[in-house]
C-alpha cells in the first residue's frame, strides 16, 4: 500500500522542483527512508515521490533554511503556520517532535500547477 501525502497549498511553489520537502508532524511509522508516496496537492493527484531523507527536531529549532525552503516564509510566521494547521489536536509543543521530509518525484509528475 502506497501512503498519502497531501497538501492544501504548495508553499514557495516547492512540488514544481526536481526534489521537495514538507513539514509534518513526527511520525516514524509514515515517514520512512526510501518509502514512495503519492502526493497530492487540493485532492489532485500529482505524482509519485520516494523519501530521500528524514530530520527530526522541536519546533522550537526551526531555522531559517528549514522556514524559507519549506514555505518562503521565517521562522516565527513558519511556527506560527505550523501551530495553526494543527489546532485542533491537543498538541503538547514542548514535547512535539517534527519530521522534515526531503522528497524526489519518482519519473514525471504534473508541472502546470
Amino acid at each position: 500500500m502506497i501512503l498519502e501525502i497531501s497538501f492544501n497549498q504548495n508553499w514557495n511553489n516547492k512540488l514544481k522542483n526536481k526534489a521537495f520537502t514538507t513539514c509534518r508532524l513526527a511520525n516514524p511509522n509514515k515517514y520512512v527512508l526510501g518509502r514512495k508516496y503519492k502526493i497530492k496537492l487540493k485532492g489532485e493527484i500529482l505524482g509519485f515521490a520516494t523519501c530521500k531523507g528524514i530530520r527530526r527536531f522541536p519546533i522550537n529549532k526551526v531555522n531559517e533554511f528549514i522556514s524559507y525552503l519549506d514555505t518562503g516564509y521565517p521562522p516565527g510566521a513558519f511556527v506560527n503556520m505550523i501551530k495553526t494547521m494543527y489546532k485542533n489536536k491537543d498538541i503538547n509543543w514542548n514535547s512535539q517532535l517534527l519530521d522534515y521530509v526531503l522528497l524526489e518525484w519518482d519519473k514525471e509528475q504534473k508541472l502546470d500547477l
